[in-house]
């Protein structure tokens, strides 16, 4: 009795050895896919957090495009006909830029040319400063480190050709002028 005892022991720690190695191997094949079961879960939730940061930044220049826009100069000579906004971000030699762009579509009693002198003027006068470059049909301005602009005449940029009706525009008006102004962040010297 004595020996059949000792075999059942034996029998017993033999099995529960094998169902420990059996244990230890499933932990140890569990412990890659837990790893990268963990190691994806990190990834997901720093993307997640990076998407609200960007949204958030997004926002942020929105608010700060919505605010140039509602100091824009309001001259009798000019009629706002249409405003056109959107928000988007571009990654570029590793730099994040967050841009909200607003387009003003306006329609003037003025020959083109004295228009756009009429409102650019009255643009520094509120704080604008003039770019270097300037070309006969448009002019570049800036303020601050978020705000660019550019007031031009001419075709309407392909951004916003077919949002607006621009023949029944000319055809309303003497001319037609266009501000594009973005709000940049962090910086327009950055992006």
């Amino acid at each position: 009795m004595r020996a059949h005892r000792i075999q059942s022991q034996y029998s017993n720690n033999t099995s529960n050895r094998g169902n420990m190695l059996r244990r230890r191997r499933l932990i140890t094949m569990g412990q890659p896919l837990l790893k990268s079961a963990t190691l994806a879960l990190i990834c997901l939730l720093m993307a997640c957090a990076q998407q609200r940061s960007d949204e958030a930044m997004v926002e942020q220049a929105r608010i700060g495009l919505d605010t140039a826009l509602s100091q824009m100069p309001n001259l009798p000579e000019f009629v706002t006909v249409d405003t056109i906004a959107f928000q988007f971000s571009r990654t570029e030699h590793e730099q994040t830029c967050y841009y909200a762009r607003g387009y003003l579509v306006l329609g003037a009693s003025l020959q083109a040319a004295q228009a756009l002198d009429l409102y650019v003027e009255s643009l520094r006068l509120s704080g604008w400063d003039l770019d270097t470059r300037q070309y006969e049909t448009s002019r570049l301005l800036s303020r601050g480190n978020n705000e660019w602009m550019e007031v031009r005449f001419g075709e309407p940029g392909v951004d916003i050709e077919a949002q607006i009706d621009y023949e029944q525009i000319q055809r309303t008006y003497n001319s037609v002028i266009f501000v594009r102004l973005d709000y940049v962040l962090p910086s327009v010297g950055n992006c």
